[in-house]
């Protein structure tokens, strides 16, 4: 247990001496998401762009399982490449080993959850997020974002009460994972169905069609999850990791899924024999493998389609952020338990 005196509140440093309010708060939670995830995204361009005259950029950083998987074949690191592919990685994620672990699932393919990252004990979760970060992980769009999320909520709280909060032994340890519904997360979000108007900060998952995961049994493109960077209006722009570091549009992002959808898809080389035994793919055949869509049919089947958005619940951080440690504990406990 951490040696933490419950009776003392953080004190923001861009809010020296007062307490905080909504609006400074959500102004906040939004540019802290946005440098975070763009920063994410960035570094991956920066890494996918130059690996072939620097391999060593292939060592630490964030990745999609899939790229990570081709820049090794190209590069014929085989030895790297046969390490990864015979622990599961490539299909289920990957993060650094001294702060995270998987969750343990007999009934899946790898029999671990995919990209579901949980706190190891006795690490702080500040910590972890910038292993996950700074070292070498596999992560997705969603993990992303939520890498975002979570930054934000540190840089309001102050480092020392976010690892208190969200301590793996606390009632709400830190979960990354594309599934907010069990994590510590799901209390501190406002989820708006269907989608109105898009704010800068808010994320929103923008789909490719149904048939998506039938030809990519493991694509990373079902979905965009992505952060508006910029709500301009009639130029809204998205971004998070599989998208440009300074955006897109929601109507380029459209074309790119469609475009990821009519892409080669990746084979069943990324999993072992085992596992691809274990894997159950409804409604697939060779020559699906070949199907391609014109806009006007990836629109039909609801591609690019978006029904909701998801931001930071301003009110309740800020709640968080002007109480004691021992009343934003009570009051986390009682939101993730009520979520």
């Amino acid at each position: 247990m951490s040696c933490i005196d419950d009776s003392k509140s953080i004190t923001p440093k861009y809010a020296p001496g007062k307490p905080l309010a909504v609006n400074e708060v959500r102004d906040r939670l939004t540019a802290t998401a946005i440098a975070t995830v763009r920063a994410i995204v960035k570094d991956n361009e920066e890494r996918m762009a130059g690996y072939k005259d620097n391999l060593q950029l292939l060592a630490t950083g964030p990745f999609y399982g899939n790229e990570y998987f081709k820049a090794l074949q190209a590069k014929s690191q085989t030895a790297r490449l046969k390490y990864f592919l015979e622990k599961g990685n490539f299909f289920h994620g990957f993060a650094p080993s001294t702060f995270f672990y998987m969750q343990p699932d007999a009934q899946k393919p790898t029999q671990l959850v995919a990209s579901r990252f949980l706190l190891k004990p006795g690490k702080k979760p500040s910590e972890a997020l910038a292993a996950i970060r700074q070292g070498l992980s596999f992560i997705g769009c969603g993990e992303t974002c939520q890498i975002g999320f979570y930054e934000a909520i540190r840089e309001v709280l102050g480092t020392e009460k976010f690892d208190m909060l969200f301590a793996a032994d606390s009632p709400t340890p830190l979960i990354i994972h594309f599934d907010t519904k069990q994590g510590p997360l799901e209390s501190l979000l406002v989820k708006t169905i269907p989608a109105g108007k898009i704010s800068k900060g808010q994320i929103t998952p923008i789909l490719n069609v149904d048939l998506y995961t039938i030809k990519h049994f493991n694509g990373e493109a079902q979905t965009y999850v992505a952060l508006c960077c910029d709500d301009t209006p009639d130029h809204q722009l998205f971004t998070t990791l599989g998208l440009p570091s300074e955006g897109m549009t929601l109507k380029e992002v459209s074309e790119k899924l469609m475009e990821e959808f009519n892409s080669t898809p990746m084979g069943m080389e990324i999993v072992t024999k085992e596992v691809a035994a274990r894997l159950q793919i409804p409604h697939y055949s060779p020559m699906f493998a070949k199907k391609t869509l014109t806009s006007d049919e990836f629109a039909a089947r609801g591609g690019g389609r978006i029904f909701c958005t998801v931001e930071l619940n301003a009110e309740k951080i800020t709640k968080l952020a002007n109480s004691t440690f021992h009343e934003a504990r009570t009051l986390l406990s009682q939101w993730h338990k009520n979520k």
